[in-house]
């Protein structure tokens, strides 16, 4: 039911209210990635239905990634956030495995995710797409459609397994 990286314990919440909590919390102290405050409450909202993964350290959240099924063989990492303080410290990495986890025991092959793609100069996603890459994503297409040509949608997708063959 969880996994732990060092000091960090990631595990699924079930509760809506804890979903959103957690993802509220983290959010807001994430202005660079989530600037709009609407937008900020609709991500944190959207966890009430989506698989939630939240990483503690001493009871306080220090991450969290929110899945959501696409399909019975595909879903999409919606939202994730690790506190600032606490970047670089493998909390992404044991949400990623543990949401990962969650794939694998719902016959999930495919994962995927929307970054700012790397047209845009912005530092902080540039990390996150590197971020993704280690994870193993590839990247698949960048739309200026989605979210404007200011903001290219930039769609990462993570092979797991077809057939029940895990792969690394």
């Amino acid at each position: 039911e969880y996994l732990d990286s060092g000091a960090y314990r990631a595990e699924q919440l079930h509760d809506s209210r804890e979903k959103c909590a957690a993802a509220a919390e983290i959010l807001e102290q994430l202005p660079g990635w989530f600037e709009n405050e609407q937008a900020r409450g609709a991500y944190a909202a959207d966890c009430a239905k989506q698989a939630v993964f939240c990483a503690q350290k001493d009871g306080k959240t220090a991450g969290f990634l929110a899945a959501k099924r696409l399909s019975d063989r595909a879903a999409e990492i919606a939202v994730m956030g690790v506190a600032p303080k606490l970047h670089r410290e493998g909390i992404g990495r044991a949400l990623f495995w543990r949401c990962a986890a969650w794939c694998w025991q719902n016959g999930i092959g495919y994962l995927q995710v929307k970054t700012l793609g790397e047209s845009n100069p912005d530092a902080g996603y540039a990390k996150t797409r590197a971020f993704y890459q280690k994870m193993g994503f590839a990247p698949l297409e960048c739309f200026d459609e989605i979210w404007g040509e200011e903001n290219p949608c930039q769609i990462l997708v993570r092979y797991f397994f077809e057939d029940g063959i895990a792969r690394q």
